[in-house]
């Protein structure tokens, strides 16, 4: 087996890394993308899908909640297919299936044989049966991360500095999915700074990757200083939302989970305990220490634990490595060598794609997933049920009626469904979708869904209960439709109040 050297010295030659496992990378890749294949448009578009391809019509360098390219993405794809979950969700597949192999050349450059390769690799599609599944910043960052953290080793194994600037066009394409890189980066600068390799931080390359990815940030910046900073009241409201389900507490629980079942959980944890005491590993310590002081930040912080998810495939790698080779315990091979990693791939394909038939759904959900996966029902049927009740009014009331979700997540729907009712353009004052305009003055009604909003409905004179959505399997079952009439407010005066990024 070929082994890489671990950091080539100036002027000294670079030892050639071992084989590629084409055979096992591709099977694996096959496997994910065929299961989600499958199941990627049995449901509907989840809540910040549907979003998504509200704001793509919104299209600008910025927004309250993201950066632009997942609303572009979703634009995009809705065009080339109008309303299909399934391509709209393709881009994040795509992304997915490309991290698995980001992941075993990580494994590899670190100097991974052939089977440190495709576990590494395998663990990685671990969380992309499941992550694929969805278009979202998480899932499209994730594989930017394992591209970046890639191009680094590689800069550790060859110190060619091409490594450095690669890294920082990726960071720029990362900043235009969420704001999480520059913490990255952060904390990357402390880990060199204590453990090296110093001399990164020397290297020209390092800084015009930089400038490319800041001159790639400036319009999204300039689009967040004229809107007073919207992104970072939405980290106190993400804080807030965490504690809905434990916030600190449960952090670890969750990122454990997330890192793949039974063979993902053991080998992250196993790889990261090499990657801080390894001498097998040692060049590349200061990636173990960039993951725990950016783990402790967003922990500090009250984030979300998928906030760290693109640091786990250089500690998969670090762990396939080492079982490799033959170290640690029999547990520990048990638990996440080959033939466990076969088994948790298989058990995965099972139990976590959305194999469940939509009927099934119709009962009080049976546990958190099930709960989180009701966000993917009952948009086409709402959005009839809202077109039902619009078209109903009398001809000079519907004229001078604006259609308000509730949520940002209902606007959106009615938003991509409505025109085949005839219903007009929605507005809500919820998150990034109060951003994108206000209600007419000539709106002296309203009608709106979703639970009573005290400040909006003191501006009417009169409230009508139209009647509870009802539609089931849905979210959004048991809201009512409310018919607010007689404005008595100017919306100038009136849609500043109603902002909420809750």
């Amino acid at each position: 087996m070929s082994v890489t050297a671990p950091a080539a010295m100036e002027g000294q030659a670079v030892e050639q890394p071992a084989p590629v496992p084409w055979g096992p990378l591709t099977l694996i890749t096959a496997v994910v993308a065929v299961v989600v294949g499958l199941t990627n448009g049995k449901y509907g578009y989840f809540g910040d899908e549907i979003y998504f391809v509200s704001a793509g019509r919104h299209l600008d360098w910025g927004y309250a909640d993201q950066p632009p390219l997942a609303p572009l993405l979703a634009h995009i794809m809705d065009g080339l297919a109008p309303q299909s979950v399934w391509w709209v969700r393709f881009p994040a597949l795509l992304l997915e299936l490309a991290g698995i192999w980001l992941a075993a050349l990580t494994a590899r450059e670190m100097g991974g044989g052939r089977q440190a390769q495709w576990v590494t690799g395998g663990a990685y599609a671990l969380t992309a049966i499941g992550g694929a599944h969805l278009l979202s910043t998480n899932t499209l960052d994730i594989p930017l991360w394992t591209g970046i953290t890639l191009f680094l080793v590689r800069w550790m194994r060859t110190r060619r500095d091409a490594n450095l600037f690669w890294a920082g066009v990726l960071t720029a394409l990362s900043l235009q999915m969420k704001w999480l890189i520059p913490g990255f980066w952060l904390m990357l600068g402390i880990s060199v700074l204590i453990f090296g390799p110093r001399d990164m931080l020397r290297r020209p390359a390092l800084y015009l990757g930089a400038l490319v990815a800041i001159l790639a940030w400036i319009p999204g910046l300039l689009w967040q200083a004229r809107h007073d900073w919207p992104q970072i009241a939405m980290g106190q409201q993400i804080s807030i939302e965490q504690d809905y389900i434990g916030g600190q507490l449960t952090f670890v629980p969750l990122l454990l989970l997330m890192s793949g079942l039974v063979s993902g959980v053991v080998l992250f944890v196993y790889g990261l305990t090499r990657l801080l005491a390894s001498d097998l590993v040692r060049e590349y310590r200061f990636l173990g220490w960039t993951f725990v002081l950016l783990t402790v930040f967003v922990l500090l912080v009250n984030g979300r634990p998928y906030y760290v998810m693109g640091l786990l495939p250089v500690c998969w790698a670090a762990g396939a490595i080492h079982l490799e080779r033959g170290f640690g315990h029999r547990s520990w091979r048990w638990s996440a060598g080959r033939y466990a990693m076969v088994g948790s791939l298989v058990m995965s394909c099972v139990f976590i794609p959305p194999w469940k038939s939509a009927e099934e759904f119709k009962a009080q959900p049976s546990n958190v997933f099930d709960a989180l996966t009701l966000g993917e029902f009952g948009w086409p049927q709402v959005t009839d049920k809202v077109g039902g009740v619009y078209n109903g009014l009398p001809p000079e009331v519907r004229q001078d009626t604006a259609i308000i979700g509730g949520s940002y997540w209902m606007a959106s729907a009615l938003d991509v469904y409505g025109e085949a009712h005839g219903l007009p353009r929605p507005y809500s004052p919820s998150r990034g979708y109060w951003y994108f305009g206000v209600p007419p003055e000539s709106a002296k009604n309203v009608l709106y869904i979703g639970d009573v909003k005290p400040g909006l409905r003191s501006a009417f004179t009169t409230a009508t209960d139209r009647g509870e959505l009802g539609v089931n399997p849905s979210v959004f079952e048991h809201d009512h439709i409310w018919l607010y009439q007689n404005r008595t407010e100017s919306w100038s005066e009136l849609w500043p109040q109603l902002k909420t990024l809750g």
